[in-house]
């Protein structure tokens, strides 16, 4: 997949153990019609990601977690 200035994408960490994760492996899991979209919350400034595994940890361990996690300053 071909994906136009990689360069300009923000560069992103797993919100719980820091692990550094790329934006390919992020968008190869959505529509490629939607990249605009997915785009933009990737580079916005108030969503965070875990990685595979912590997200995987925290929907196993915390019946509570719905997915969404607020913001860090």
């Amino acid at each position: 997949m071909l994906i136009k200035n990689l360069e300009f994408m923000r560069k992103r960490k797993c919100f719980r153990c820091e692990k550094e994760l790329d934006f390919e492996s992020y968008i190869k899991n959505f529509d490629i019609k939607n990249i605009d979209y997915f785009t933009l919350i990737w580079n916005s400034k108030y969503i965070e990601f875990y990685c595979c595994h912590c997200y995987c940890f925290k929907t196993k361990y915390h019946s509570d977690f719905d997915g969404i996690k607020a913001y860090r300053n």
